[in-house]
C-alpha cells in the first residue's frame, strides 16, 4: 500500500472534478497516473487516463494509447492506440510521434515513402529538442535498405546518439559506445587500420571510460570485447585500452555489478567465469589468469550465492517519462536479464576442477557439474565432466 495515497486522490479526484474541469486539474490528475504507471499500479493508471481523454486531454490521449498497446492494467487495443497517438500528435506531444514509430515492427518492408514519413514525424519532434526521438531514429535507420531515403546513415546514426549520450543518461551512452563499436569491427580492414576507422573505435572507448567511471558494467563489458576481439588494438593507441588484458576488463565488469540486484550482477559473475575458464583450458599459464582473478577474487563466493537467484528472462521495460509517457526506452539490450543458476553451478564446478581462485578439489568439481547437468543437462557442464572424469 506504499501509493494508496496517490490512487486515493486519483479516485476522489475523479469523481469530484467532472462538472469543473480545467487545465490545473487535468495537469494534476495526468501528473498522478504516470507516479502510478512508473510504480506498476497500472489499473487507477488507466482510468484517470481514460477519464482524461473523454475530454481530449491530448498527453493524457496519448498516456492512454501506450497503455492500451502495452496491455498495463487491461486489454491491448492496438487500433485504438493509433487513434489516440494520431489526436495527441496533432496536439503536438512529442511522445505521441515516438510511440507512432515505436509500435512498428522495424522489421516489416515499408514502401520508401511511408519510411520517408516515419522519419519526417521524428525529425519533427527531434527538432523541439526531444531526446528519445533520436534514439528511436538511430534504431530504425538501421533497418534502412535503400541510402535513397536517408545519405550517409552511418554518420547520422552516431549524431543522433551523440547528443542523446550528452544528457549523462547511462542507457544512451552505453547504446553509443556500443554503435560506435560495431561500426568500428565490422568496417573492412584490408590489412590496416584507417585513421577515419580508427578514430570510431577510440570514440567508442572514450564513452566506455565514461560508465567505467561511473561504475556501470556494461563500459567494461565492451573494453573487454574490444581488447579481445580486435584484430588492431595495437593502432588503436589507446593506453587507456591497453592498461588491461580483456579478461581483466570482464573481471572489472563483474565486481562493478557486485551492488546491483542479484540476478543482474550473476550475469556478469557467469560471463567472467565462463571466459576465465576457456581462457584456461587455451593457455593455463596465462598471466592474465591470474591478474583477472586478483580483480574479482569474490567470483566462487558470488557465485555459490547465484545458486539461489531467481532465473532472469528478457522483460519489456515500463514505460517512462512524465507528464507524457513513452511506451518503453530503448536501450542496447546486453542480455542482463538473461540469467541461469545452473549455469553458475557449472562454472563453480570448473573452477574447483582447475583451481581458479580457490583450492583446487575435484570432489566439489564432481559434485557442482553433476548437480548442474542433472538441471538442463548444460553442455559446458558435460564437456568438463568428460575432461576431469573420464567414462
Amino acid at each position: 500500500m506504499k501509493y494508496w495515497k496517490s490512487t486515493l486522490a486519483a479516485i476522489t479526484l475523479i469523481a469530484f472534478v467532472g462538472v469543473g474541469f480545467n487545465a490545473p486539474t487535468a495537469n494534476a490528475l495526468n501528473a498522478a497516473g504516470c507516479r502510478l504507471v512508473h510504480n506498476g499500479w497500472n489499473l487507477p493508471a488507466r482510468a484517470i487516463f481514460v477519464y482524461l481523454s473523454w475530454y481530449n486531454y491530448p498527453v493524457a490521449s496519448n498516456n492512454l494509447a501506450v497503455m492500451l498497446m502495452r496491455g498495463l492494467g487491461g486489454w491491448r487495443n492496438h487500433r485504438k492506440a493509433n487513434r489516440l497517438l494520431q489526436s495527441a500528435f496533432a496536439g503536438n506531444i512529442n511522445a505521441a510521434a515516438f510511440n507512432l514509430v515505436g509500435q512498428i515492427n522495424p522489421l516489416q518492408q515499408l514502401p520508401d515513402a511511408y519510411f520517408r514519413e516515419m522519419v519526417e514525424a521524428l525529425e519533427t519532434i527531434i527538432e523541439r529538442g526531444d531526446i528519445p526521438a533520436r534514439v528511436l531514429l538511430a534504431e530504425r535507420l538501421y533497418f534502412v535498405k535503400t541510402r535513397s531515403v536517408v545519405p550517409n546513415r552511418e554518420r547520422r546514426i552516431i549524431q543522433l546518439l551523440e547528443r542523446a549520450a550528452e544528457t549523462g543518461d547511462a542507457d544512451y551512452v552505453n547504446k553509443l559506445a556500443r554503435t560506435l563499436y560495431d561500426q568500428f569491427r565490422t568496417l573492412p580492414f584490408n590489412g590496416k587500420v584507417k585513421s577515419s576507422n580508427a578514430q570510431l573505435g577510440r570514440r567508442a572507448i572514450g564513452w566506455a571510460k565514461q560508465l567505467v567511471d561511473s561504475d556501470d558494467p556494461r563500459g567494461a563489458v565492451l573494453l573487454s570485447e574490444l581488447r579481445l576481439n580486435s584484430r588492431h588494438v595495437a593502432e588503436l593507441s589507446s593506453p587507456y585500452l591497453s592498461s588491461r588484458e580483456g579478461l581483466e576488463w570482464l573481471a572489472i565488469a563483474a565486481k562493478q555489478a557486485s551492488s546491483m540486484p542479484l540476478n543482474v550482477s550473476c550475469y556478469y559473475s557467469n560471463k567472467f567465469a565462463l571466459k576465465l575458464v576457456r581462457e584456461h583450458r587455451t593457455n593455463s599459464d596465462d598471466p592474465a589468469l591470474r591478474k583477472s582473478i586478483a580483480a574479482f577474487p569474490a567470483l566462487a563466493a558470488k557465485l555459490e550465492k547465484c545458486q539461489s537467484a531467481s532465473p532472469g528472462r528478457p522483460q519489456l521495460p515500463r514505460p517512462f517519462g512524465s507528464p507524457a509517457l513513452y511506451v518503453r526506452k530503448l536501450e542496447h539490450n546486453d542480455g542482463n536479464v538473461r540469467f541461469n543458476p545452473s549455469n553458475s553451478v557449472a562454472y563453480l564446478g570448473a573452477l574447483h576442477a582447475r583451481g581458479l581462485g580457490v583450492d583446487r578439489d575435484l570432489e566439489k568439481a564432481r559434485k557442482y557439474l553433476t548437480q548442474s547437468t542433472g538441471a538442463d543437462r548444460s553442455r559446458f557442464a558435460t564437456e568438463e565432466l568428460k575432461v576431469w572424469f573420464p567414462g
